[in-house]
């Protein structure tokens, strides 16, 4: 599965890029500006940082299910209330719960695509 990330913060857009390239996920990185290009290269989930804003994280889901209305949104985030555009949250400070969330739609969408 091809996952995007989008985050303001540098150090913690790599640590996650890494660790999910550790547990054997098609990682890749970018800042906002760099995202509305990197959307729309065939990504099968994006993750939204908690550095970015709200209205941000929004439109960037908005441009990403755009050119894969199939794909998954997941935002890392405190609070379910501001991430009504993704397909699930997990805390920030949590790498273990991403991995696991990761997983989980890594499975459905290994299901969707055998059936």
């Amino acid at each position: 599965m091809r996952i995007l990330l989008i985050g303001r913060n540098p150090q913690t857009r790599e640590e996650r890029k890494l660790l999910l390239r550790a547990e054997g996920f098609d990682a890749t990185a970018v800042d906002p500006e760099e995202a509305p290009e990197a959307l729309e290269s065939g990504f099968d989930c994006l993750v939204l940082g908690s550095s970015l804003q709200r209205s941000e994280a929004a439109h960037s889901a908005q441009l990403f299910q755009s050119a894969n209305p199939t794909g998954w949104v997941l935002r890392v985030w405190d609070r379910a209330a501001g991430a009504e555009f993704a397909t699930s949250t997990v805390a920030p400070n949590n790498p273990a719960a991403l991995v696991d969330a990761l997983k989980a739609l890594q499975r459905r969408f290994e299901a969707a695509r055998d059936a």
